[in-house]
Order: C-alpha cells, then structure tokens, then sequence
C-alpha cells in the first residue's frame, strides 16, 4: 500500500486568513471608533483573541502535513519536531467527538491528533486499521475508521 500524505484542504487556509482579516479589522476599527470609552477596553482584547486564534488555523495549513506509512505515522504536532509513531506501538487509538479528531497514544505516552479535516484521511484509516492491534482501539474510534477507510 502507498503512503498516505494528510494535509489540510485550501479552505482552511482561505477561512483562516478571511476570519483572521475580520477580527484583525475590528480591532483596529474598535481602537479607533472607542478610543478613551470603557467598551473599548473589552471590544479590542476580544477581537484581537479571536484574530490571533483564526491565525493559528491559517498557518495550521501550512504545519499539519503528516505521512501515513504501511508500518508508521510521520507527523509534527503544532509545537515541536517532525517525529514518528510505529503503528505497532500504539497503545490507543481514540476518536474525540468534541474535537472532531483521532488521538493515537503509542506505549512511551507519545501523542499524536489527526483531524478529520485533513485530506487523505481514509488512507490514513486503511494503515492504521492493518498496522494497530484492534484491542487498542476504541469501538467508536474503529466504526469511525472503519466507515473512512471504506471512502464515507
């Protein structure tokens, strides 16, 4: 089986620099327009909040790109460096319904997050469902993967 490459699709980085744009914008419209006003102090902290959080999900599209393998998953958490899980080394497999993502955790407490946003992702779900121990997976998280890797 070929590797899998996960990335996010170009909407994430178009939403990301739109709503980045928007709170960025109304920030600096609020220090303006409430300049020495009381609402002026809540408005522009909030803005800047919101502008600084759309951020991180534009250049999220830039640092989430992981690779699938028959034997492991190459990926980069959001802070750190590029590293590698063995698939038969995973521990448990979970799917984090509030997060819309999988948690994998190998047996050194290792942890890696995939959304199900990424691209490829029923690649993904093919390697880890041949490559992890069925006992370490959750039976949501392996209905989930299930139904992914069949293409749904």
């Amino acid at each position: 089986m070929e590797p899998t490459n996960l990335a996010h699709p170009p909407g994430t980085l178009i939403f990301g620099l739109l709503t980045f744009a928007f709170f960025a914008l109304l920030a600096i419209v609020s220090i303006i327009a409430f300049a020495g006003e009381p609402v002026g102090w809540l408005v522009v902290p909030i803005s800047v909040f919101f502008a600084l959080m759309c951020a991180s999900t534009a250049i999220s599209f830039f640092t989430d790109r992981h690779q699938a393998t028959s034997t492991e998953l190459n990926f980069k958490p959001y802070f750190g460096k590029r590293t590698a899980l063995r698939w038969s080394d995973v521990r448990s497999v979970r799917y984090v319904r509030r997060l819309r993502w999988f948690r994998l955790e190998d047996a050194s407490g290792k942890v890696a997050r995939i959304s199900v946003m990424l691209t490829g992702l029923p690649g993904f779900a093919q390697h880890l469902l041949k490559g992890v121990h069925p006992s370490a997976i959750e039976p949501d998280a392996m209905q989930i993967l299930q139904d992914t890797a069949a293409g749904n």
